[in-house]
């Protein structure tokens, strides 16, 4: 599919019309934890995307982003004209590290470095990315993708391609579902595949807007649909604001409107059931179902990212640090899942990985013990059991045994003692 065949599907063209019609009166309640990311709480009743994007950040306020990531388009558009191979790899690990990349010794930063033309490989695949030529059967230029690697190609690009990550998956898949609703497409069976954007994380989907929204499916380990997910919501976003000339006019240039436009997704998808709040009136407002609606169980997601992981290839192995159980874990960019292999039969836990974004927070009073005793419950004492049950994150203490665990052998915490187990907070994870 290339662009003309992308807009010419009618599909498209009413969702894109619905989205210039009613972005400008979205109702949001937008409500965000505090984390390294978000220095302060959110919670805020707003109406309009434009409203979203005055609440962006990341780390920083949406000015000062937008000042910090064209210092990034600029280092890397230099740094490929002149072909130098170091100075491309200082500033993909500056770009990954402000992406908030957990681990830099997995994933992105070791693909870049075993580029032996780094530059050449840009190149390629930026061309194959291009909105105004792309084609979405024609992208084996791109050999990886993932939550960074998103990054790096749309700070490369100077045509408003976006950067497609969890949250701005879940929000056009949001969006979606409310135009699904609103114009009441009952017709539909299942997504029109040129308007389908899969998750990312199996804990941030278009069901927690509505568990029976139509699904995407789950991007992983799919390297050909991330990049035509990209390119496909690139000629969306533009088509929309062509259609709504008013919508972040303030921005300047078409590609500059693009990336307020997708920033202001990535808030939206930071919990998506924003858009169809508890009192209903976001809900009601935005086309679906006035009645609140409880968040779904992942179990089936989670099998289908698990077995897909185990086809890639790319699940790891740990042991537990107190008496070695052997287990399974597959941990990306997202988020971390634990296998637990009973006799009849196999759960998961999972650990998003923005959700661990508090921990250094929690580290910073000093070093934490296991505390993965099963009879505890919530309490004073500074454990990583603790705090798995104070953020939400397990039912029982007794999850702390694998996560420390996996934990330790990525990066995120480094164990200071044996007897008792204490951990703290590698450098790398402390800002």
């Amino acid at each position: 599919m290339d662009r003309q065949q992308f807009l010419q599907d009618k599909d498209v063209e009413r969702f894109a019309n619905w989205m210039a019609r009613q972005l400008p009166s979205l109702r949001v309640h937008l409500r965000i934890k505090r984390s390294r990311f978000v220095p302060a709480q959110i919670d805020q009743q707003l109406i309009g995307i434009e409203a979203v994007l005055a609440h962006y950040v990341w780390r920083k306020s949406w000015n000062e982003t937008k000042a910090e990531t064209a210092q990034f388009r600029s280092d890397l558009r230099s740094a490929l004209l002149a072909r130098d191979q170091e100075r491309l790899l200082a500033v993909c690990a500056e770009i990954v590290r402000w992406g908030g990349d957990r681990n830099p010794n997995r994933g992105t930063m070791p693909f870049l470095r075993a580029q032996q033309d780094l530059a050449g490989y840009l190149d390629v695949s930026a061309s194959a990315m291009l909105l105004d030529s792309a084609d979405t059967t024609q992208l084996g230029a791109v050999e990886r993708m993932n939550s960074m690697l998103t990054k790096v190609h749309a700070f490369l690009a100077k045509d408003g391609l976006p950067i497609y990550d969890s949250r701005v998956a879940a929000a056009i898949a949001g969006l979606l579902e409310c135009y699904r609703q609103s114009e009441a497409r009952a017709d539909w069976t299942e997504v029109p595949g040129a308007l389908c954007f899969p998750a990312l994380m199996t804990s941030r989907t278009v069901f927690d807007l509505n568990p029976h929204a139509l699904g995407h499916g789950l991007m992983a380990y799919r390297t050909g649909v991330w990049a035509s997910s990209k390119v496909r919501l690139g000629w969306l976003l533009r088509r929309v604001l062509e259609k709504n000339t008013t919508l972040f006019e303030g921005e300047g240039s078409l590609q500059a409107r693009m990336h307020a436009f997708e920033a202001s997704l990535f808030m939206l998808g930071y919990d998506v059931a924003c858009l169809g709040s508890d009192d209903g009136a976001a809900a009601e407002s935005n086309g679906l179902p006035p009645a609140p609606r409880p968040r779904p169980p992942r179990g089936n997601r989670v099998s289908e990212k698990w077995k897909l992981a185990e086809e890639a290839g790319v699940l790891s192995q740990a042991g537990t640090l107190t008496n070695r159980v052997p287990f399974r874990y597959l941990a990306d960019e997202d988020e971390i899942i634990i296998e637990y292999a009973g006799r009849r039969t196999t759960t998961y836990f999972t650990l998003p990985q923005d959700r661990t974004d508090s921990l250094p927070l929690f580290l910073s009073e000093g070093p934490i013990g296991l505390g993965a005793a099963q009879q505890q419950g919530a309490g004073d004492d500074r454990s990583l059991g603790n705090w798995l049950l104070v953020e939400g994150l397990a039912a029982s203490r007794q999850y702390a045994s694998r996560v420390a665990a996996v934990m330790c052998q990525e990066g995120l915490l480094a164990q200071t003692a044996t007897n008792p187990l204490m951990f703290d907070a590698p450098p790398q994870v402390v800002d």
